[in-house]
């Protein structure tokens, strides 16, 4: 299979709807090709925060062009979304009513890397949960903070935290490939954090979670603004790159959480949002 053949069939296969004689053929593609899988993951993740977002609804022409005009301006690092995002529109009637969508796309593109909103990005405070998710993740990678249980099983580290009295739900997700799942809790002027890790081949996941009352007055746990307008649009939030990391923040079910890995962001939000 070629790549053309495999950029056809993306979206049918994001939608789980390859058919059985493509579906070998698309997946060893995948595995032997870096830039379609790259785009893949890209359109997954853009997908799901559309889907998160948006009912079902014919696209009004005037709000197509918008979309796709706002999306056009950022072409150059968000190719594979505008390709995704135009197909949707066009031939599988998804999207939005009103603004709902488009803020749902168009913020996203705003609050990633080299978005229009840097001087709201800073997050330097002690108590600012990306700052100490980041310097959670130095400290791991330097061996100076070290999960207190580690497991081959994600159930193995779930049952940590509700022995020790974390009490709001901590996700555990179930990785492919997952060499181990490590578990650990602390206390922050009294706010319960826990740290989930996982060690995936030569990368290292970090994911911080607090109960998301805690960000309510911002007396305790903070979040630069552009990541609170970011999170309240979207639910999401692609923080400014790092030079040895990428960061991810993310709210459901009243917990949020900062994802911290080596991996590349692509890849992060596609296992994220799986």
């Amino acid at each position: 299979m070629t790549c053309n053949e495999v950029r056809e069939l993306l979206g049918t296969a994001i939608d789980g709807e390859l058919r059985r004689e493509d579906e070998g053929l698309f997946k060893r593609h995948l595995a032997a090709c870096v830039q379609c899988r790259s785009v893949f993951e890209l359109e997954t993740m853009a997908k799901h925060i559309v889907r998160s977002k948006v009912r079902r609804a014919v696209t009004p022409p005037h709000l197509y062009e918008e979309i796709v005009r706002a999306l056009r301006a950022e072409r150059g690092a968000f190719s594979g979304l505008l390709e995704w995002l135009e197909r949707a529109l066009t031939a599988r009637v998804i999207i939005p009513t009103v603004t709902t969508a488009a803020a749902a796309v168009v913020l996203f593109l705003l609050y990633a890397p080299g978005g229009r909103f840097d001087n709201a990005t800073r997050h330097t405070a002690a108590n600012d949960i990306i700052n100490q998710s980041i310097v959670n993740f130095a400290l791991l990678r330097s061996g100076e903070m070290k999960p207190t249980v580690v497991s081959c099983y994600p159930e193995g580290v779930a049952g940590y935290f509700e022995r020790n009295g974390v009490r709001f739900t901590v996700n555990v997700k179930s990785l492919n490939d997952c060499d181990w799942y490590g578990a650990s809790s602390s206390d922050y002027d009294g706010v319960t954090q826990a740290h989930v890790v996982y060690k995936i081949g030569d990368d290292l996941l970090y994911v911080y979670q607090v109960n998301e009352e805690q960000l309510q007055d911002g007396s305790l746990l903070q979040l630069p603004p552009a990541a609170k307008k970011s999170l309240a649009e979207t639910d999401w939030y692609a923080d400014p790159e790092h030079p040895d990391c990428n960061v991810i923040v993310w709210k459901s079910n009243g917990v949020l959480s900062t994802a911290v890995s080596t991996m590349q962001k692509d890849k992060l939000l596609a296992l994220l949002t799986n």
